[in-house]
Parts: C-alpha cells; sequence; structure tokens
C-alpha cells in the first residue's frame, strides 16, 4: 500500500522532493496534498506534480485523514509556528504527558534565529573537540575548523562555512587500509575514487528539472522513510 504524502510548502526543495518522489513506484508513494500560504500558488504546483488537494490553511492541511506523513520545505524558522500543527492535532495528548513527564529539557522553547546552523554533527559523541571559528550576533555559527577525536583514536576534520562559495565540497575518509575520495557533493555524490578504482551511481532523473545538484538523491530518503514505517 502506497505511503499518502503531504507536502508543506511549494519552494525550490518542494519541488526538488516531489520530482525525486515521482521516480519512485506509484505503488508505494503518492502525493494527496499540497499546503501554501497562497492558494493560486498551491494550486500551480499541484498541477505540475499532479496532487489533487490544495490548501492555503494549514490547521486544514493538519486535519486532511488522508495524509500519512509530511515533508516540510517551509522556511526553517517557521517551522515551529506553522508545522507542529499537524503533531498537536494528531498527538496532542500524548505529547502533553511526554512534556509533563520527561525529566530532561527535550522540549525546549523555540529560539527564532535567522539563518543556519551551519554544521551538525551525527553519531558517537567525540571525546574531544578542538575549534575555532566565528559566530553570529543570535549566537549561531558562521564558519569554523574542527578536529574531532573519538574513543577509538579515530579523528575527523571539518571544515565549513556559510559565506564562501567554495572550489570543491569534497570529503576524503582515510583509515589503515586505503582511503575514499568522495567527489562533488559530498552530501550527494555519483562518484567515489577506492583505492581500486572509481565507483558511481547514477542518480534518478525525475520529471521536472531539479533546482539542487543531485536531488533525484532525496528519492533514497522517502523510500527509507517507508521501509521503516512499513517494518
Amino acid at each position: 500500500m502506497a505511503l499518502k504524502w503531504g507536502i508543506c510548502s511549494t519552494g525550490k526543495i518542494c519541488s526538488d522532493f516531489c520530482s525525486a518522489l515521482k521516480t519512485l513506484p506509484s505503488e508505494n508513494h503518492q502525493i494527496v496534498a499540497v499546503v501554501s500560504r497562497s492558494q493560486d500558488t498551491a494550486e500551480k504546483f499541484a498541477t505540475t506534480f499532479d496532487i489533487p488537494k490544495t490548501y492555503s490553511s494549514y490547521e486544514k492541511f493538519a486535519a486532511d485523514p488522508e495524509i500519512e506523513i509530511v515533508y516540510i520545505g517551509s522556511a526553517h524558522t517557521e517551522h515551529v509556528r506553522r508545522n507542529t500543527s499537524s503533531l498537536w492535532r494528531r498527538y496532542g495528548v500524548a505529547v502533553s504527558h511526554c512534556i509533563i513527564e520527561s525529566k530532561k529539557n527535550y522540549f525546549q522553547e523555540h529560539r527564532r534565529r535567522s539563518d543556519g546552523l551551519a554544521c551538525l554533527v551525527y553519531g558517537e559523541d567525540p571525546v574531544s573537540i578542538k575549534a575555532v571559528g566565528e559566530v553570529a550576533e543570535s549566537g549561531h555559527d558562521i564558519d569554523g575548523c574542527v578536529i574531532l577525536s573519538y574513543s577509538k583514536g579515530q579523528k575527523a576534520c571539518l571544515m565549513y562555512s556559510s559565506k564562501v562559495n567554495s572550489a570543491t565540497n569534497c570529503a576524503s575518509i582515510n583509515g589503515t587500509n586505503g582511503s575514499i575520495e568522495i567527489k562533488d557533493y559530498f552530501w550527494c555524490p555519483e562518484e567515489v575514487e577506492l583505492k581500486t578504482g572509481k565507483e558511481t551511481n547514477a542518480i534518478p532523473v525525475g520529471p521536472v528539472p531539479f533546482n539542487y545538484p543531485n536531488s533525484g538523491g532525496l528519492c533514497y530518503e522517502a523510500e527509507e522513510v517507508r521501509k521503516c514505517i512499513k517494518s
């Protein structure tokens, strides 16, 4: 049975996501609704991607019983104000209970930021962090150089910036038996270079031209979500 998507916003990344979603089998993924501040914009977007329902009200969008999952593509500064309505509408009692019972500060107040964060790190917590960089008046990082040290001797060296238009956006993984060079763009590569040679992976091309590099890879994200929900 298909996973039924609602699309929150009609910007460039939402267009890319919908185009990527169209590369997947329709029996697994269907876009059933889209919401925008403007009804005209929502209808134009729906025409492009053959979406049956449109909304200009986030509350009505959140109340649509056919929507099973939402792709949020609005500006990140608007996520809390606009997009938690669906969570509260469907799971308000459960969320309220979690807030009351939680002894940790999982549910912090919304703190508005005008930009990024430029860097988010996931995975094992490093045992040591050494960093230099620039911090904006609002408190978020603008750029930085970071060395992360881990429990088994691994080290990661990161350089990032939200101000610089870098000529390359590559990554290198080096180990005792070899290395992996990940070509542009390392978060959505088509090619890696190994000791044994190059390996390539063609990224799917959607029916509507993409706005950002290799956005066809968003289909992998959508399919993994479906698999996780199915399991």
